[in-house]
């Protein structure tokens, strides 16, 4: 995930490697660090090296983060928009945004127009239309 300020266009982005279990707990994790400043995880989420949420912090440690999220998220009013494509691994996790009581919205792809390389072909497909 990486996260890039738009006050600031010139400052590093900072670039955190989620788990694969806890995808939306690590975003909201890092808006409640990086954007709303209101949580301090008592170890940098941001290595140069770019260590994962799993070497950075133990199962106990990230799930005690997570649920102090949970909590401060309660007091603000903000609305999340998950960007999904197709195949994101995000799209499993759907009831883990339900953990969070801020506005959210999904939004997934309707068209796509893409080049394939197995066919050498640019391909077009129309997610809103029914199969027939």
């Amino acid at each position: 995930m990486i996260l890039q300020s738009l006050d600031e266009p010139d400052k590093e982005p900072v670039v955190v490697i989620p788990t694969i279990q806890n995808t939306v707990d690590d975003i909201y994790l890092m808006i409640s660090v990086f954007i709303l400043k209101k949580l301090d995880p008592g170890k940098s989420l941001y290595t140069p090296d770019r260590k994962s949420m799993y070497d950075i912090f133990s199962d106990n440690e990230r799930m005690e983060l997570y649920e102090k999220s949970r909590e401060i998220i309660k007091d603000f009013n903000f609305k999340v928009v998950f960007n999904l494509l197709e195949g994101s691994l995000l799209l499993s996790q759907f009831e883990s945004m339900k953990k969070y009581t801020n506005d959210y919205e999904v939004t997934v792809p309707a068209f796509k127009n893409e080049y394939n390389i197995m066919t050498g072909k640019t391909e077009f497909r129309d997610f809103l239309k029914k199969a027939e």
